[in-house]
């Protein structure tokens, strides 16, 4: 027999044990047991996001909502300097022209409070803590707009403006003027 001596021989089986023992390392790997380590960080139970609207989307939004509810009749307009909600009412059979104009403000607790400034029925001015207990006696509207007549105000509970129990909106910054109205929208994901 011939003995193999050859550099290309070594080689050869040199080769093949690499490659075995690398094949048996690799097996170890895959089927060697993991440690995995516990991480205990909080997750919090809210995800808010930022909502940001100018002027037409907030009248958009008040007149999508007006139809949707039925309240086609009434019109919510947001100004330059103030908001307006106007409709016409029926008085002994007559279509009679009702205005209220507002203004708007952000509570602590992200609620927004509309102050009356002025009531008019036609061309004649009412007084505004009369006039607003009669709209709040006619008015058939969500539990989250609360008609205050003897704060001539209206408040709009925003945390009990969604229907979706897990979500609220917060009022962050309403800006007549600079045209920014902002929000806050939260999730509850508890």
């Amino acid at each position: 027999m011939k003995k193999h001596s050859g550099l290309w021989f070594y080689l050869f089986w040199l080769l093949i044990l690499a490659i075995f023992a690398g094949g048996l390392y690799t097996a170890y790997l895959a089927f060697a047991p993991t440690q995995t380590v516990a991480n205990t960080t909080q997750v919090s139970d809210d995800t808010s996001f930022d909502i940001n609207l100018n002027r037409e989307q907030v009248n958009g939004l008040a007149a999508t909502y007006l139809n949707d509810t039925g309240n086609g009749n009434f019109h919510f307009k947001v100004g330059e300097e103030n908001v307006t909600a106007s409709g016409a009412i029926s008085i002994l059979g007559q279509k009679i022209n009702a205005v209220m104009t507002m203004t708007p403000e952000v509570t602590n607790d992200g609620n927004i409070v509309l102050k009356t400034k002025s009531i008019s029925l036609g061309k004649i001015d009412l007084p505004t803590k009369v006039a607003m207990g009669y709209v709040k006696q006619m008015y058939d509207g969500p539990e989250y707009v609360q008609i205050q007549p003897d704060q001539e105000q209206i408040t709009i509970n925003m945390s009990k403006v969604s229907k979706n129990k897990r979500m609220k909106f917060k009022a962050k910054q309403i800006d007549l003027k600079d045209n920014q109205f902002k929000f806050i929208g939260v999730i509850n994901n508890g």
